[in-house]
């Protein structure tokens, strides 16, 4: 019992990490995201950051969407919300969302974050909001059932569900 306790505990820690990271790239990308910024040259400071953002955004979003429902293969050390709650059922977020040109959400992730591509889209194309809010229904879906189950361990992510995120001030110091 110590031992799935302190696993437990490991996983809520690495969860919150991924929630702060979701939410925190989002609000990044939000202050970022101005009318003129892809009229920057590429290597302009204030467009790079944007950009960061808006990619750590897509990879997050992709990791929730798959700790929210991706049972992983027996034996994995990755884990999904079925360990916490073993009565969750599989939610893909992501999969609620229409298809852009043609393909999933997930797929144009996958080709913005981790292929040269030439179907790569702009950052007007992804529905930002629209993921952005379905990932947030499905972690309140989950921190809804998970409550009965670890209490007050859960209640970090619930305040963030429901906070307003505020972002850095540029410049970003290294290590900070």
């Amino acid at each position: 019992m110590r031992n799935e306790s302190r696993s437990r505990h490991k996983m809520l820690d690495h969860l919150e990490h991924e929630v702060a990271q979701f939410y925190g790239a989002l609000a990044e990308f939000t202050e970022r995201d101005r009318p003129d910024i892809l009229n920057l040259p590429r290597d302009h400071p204030e467009r790079i950051r944007r950009n960061t953002a808006f990619e750590a955004f897509l990879l997050h979003a992709r990791l929730l969407d798959d700790f929210l429902g991706s049972k992983p293969a027996e034996g994995s050390d990755d884990f999904w919300a079925g360990h916490l709650i073993e009565t969750w059922t599989a939610a893909r977020p992501l999969a609620t969302l229409p298809d852009i040109d043609g393909l999933s959400v997930r797929v144009r992730i996958n080709k913005q974050l981790a292929h040269l591509t030439t179907k790569r889209l702009t950052h007007k194309k992804f529905p930002i909001r629209a993921m952005a809010q379905a990932i947030t229904n499905s972690l309140i879906e989950f921190v809804n059932q998970a409550y009965p189950v670890l209490g007050e361990n859960i209640w970090q992510i619930n305040v963030w569900l429901y906070s307003t995120w505020t972002t850095t001030e540029p410049p970003i110091q290294s290590g900070s």
